[in-house]
């Protein structure tokens, strides 16, 4: 993706803190076992918005995508939690942070925000829709949802994140494809997670292939060779990337 084209997809995307823009545009060699070229094909993908934190959590994590409905004009606030993304399916909501800005998220919009006290506001006619994706404890599987609008969407399996200290990069990036689109073939040096906005996505992963439907979602472990292809129609997804900072965030697969 070229520059004048980074800018538009950033275009509207609130960033709170010091952001690592994660452009991939590296190359990639080889064929899966689809036999797909390795090249991409009818994809779009924008940079929605990144962040860093000085370290993660201790011991096992997991991803976690949480789906929320807030019905016109309420509001609900909410304590410490763990940093991650909002992402605005539709309509529209206000973020307000504690000692922060006040954020105004519309449908197809992101922010990472860490971990203070904050509220949502839903000002409009109408109904929306968003998600939270984050890295948890898995401590946090057995604990009640942070709200009674929650609906849990999606877990990963536990992993021990490597390295487990240090500063690290998050991103979220929307990945667009036409009907029979197919990504390139790609590793990631950090834990990825991909989410099936719409359409639906078959995953090939190493030796596995996945097929997904909208809200359902994929953990990718780090230097996992994989390519994502539209199955039957145009498909959007999400993709969540965690990098230790100074690590690149994607390199060719090897041979």
């Amino acid at each position: 993706m070229g520059a004048s084209s980074a800018r538009r997809s950033l275009r509207g995307v609130r960033v709170p803190v010091l952001v690592v823009l994660l452009l991939c545009g590296c190359a990639a060699s080889g064929t899966n076992g689809a036999g797909a070229s390795s090249g991409a094909s009818g994809v779009r993908t924008e940079d929605l918005s990144g962040g860093r934190l000085d370290a993660l959590t201790s011991g096992r994590l997991f991803l976690r995508v949480i789906r929320f409905v807030q019905l016109p004009h309420s509001k609900f606030g909410s304590k410490k939690h763990q940093p991650g993304f909002i992402y605005q399916v539709s309509g529209q909501q206000v973020l307000a942070l504690t000692g922060g800005p006040q954020v105004t998220l519309t449908s197809g919009e992101a922010y990472f925000h860490l971990s203070v006290p904050h509220t949502h506001l839903n000002p409009g006619g109408d109904a929306n829709s968003w998600l939270f994706l984050a890295l948890w404890p898995s401590a946090a599987r057995g604990q009640p949802n942070v709200n009674p609008l929650a609906y849990i969407s999606y877990d990963s399996p536990d992993f021990i994140p490597a390295p487990a200290a240090g500063p690290i990069s998050e991103s979220l990036q929307l990945v667009s494809m036409e009907a029979g689109g197919h990504t390139a073939t790609t590793e990631r040096s950090g834990v990825q997670l991909l989410y099936v906005l719409s359409g639906a996505a078959t995953v090939h992963a190493g030796t596995q292939t996945t097929k997904l439907g909208p809200g359902a979602g994929i953990y990718l472990r780090p230097l996992s060779r994989a390519q994502v292809l539209a199955h039957g129609s145009a498909t959007s997804y999400l993709d969540l990337t965690v990098t230790a900072v100074g690590e690149p965030f994607e390199v060719t697969p090897s041979a």
